[in-house]
């Protein structure tokens, strides 16, 4: 919250709550600092579990709000130990291989990690 002025991270609105970039549903993710951002209600009701950027594309956003997500995009990927184009298929892979409570109680380790090994084994998107 402090990294944004206690504000909404797109619109400066003080009536905020956490807003979990990679969607609880796909089962990564996780309530940890590199997956939140203060988002006004509204908005985060908006989202619901769909994709971040699909989402995002679907507001009339004006430049300033595309600057702004771009800046947290830029913050998120850089507090995950990714660039900003590996975080952007960090998101997608986590919609596209969605894990269950088993699998994650198979392997708990952060989904970044998860995500990194997969790349590195050569996963594509």
């Amino acid at each position: 919250m402090k990294r944004f002025g206690n504000r909404c991270f797109l619109t400066g609105s003080t009536n905020v709550s956490f807003e979990h970039v990679i969607s609880f549903a796909t089962g990564h993710g996780g309530h940890i600092v590199a997956n939140l951002l203060p988002m006004d209600k509204a908005l985060n009701l908006s989202r619901q579990d769909k994709n971040f950027g699909e989402w995002f594309n679907t507001l009339e956003a004006t430049i300033e709000m595309h600057d702004a997500f771009d800046e947290a995009f830029e913050y998120l990927a850089e507090l995950n130990g990714l660039t900003v184009d590996l975080f952007w298929e960090y998101v997608y892979y986590c919609d596209a291989y969605r894990r269950t409570e088993e699998e994650i109680k198979a392997d708990p380790r952060p989904s970044v990690e998860i995500f990194k090994e997969w790349k590195e084994a050569g996963g594509v998107i």
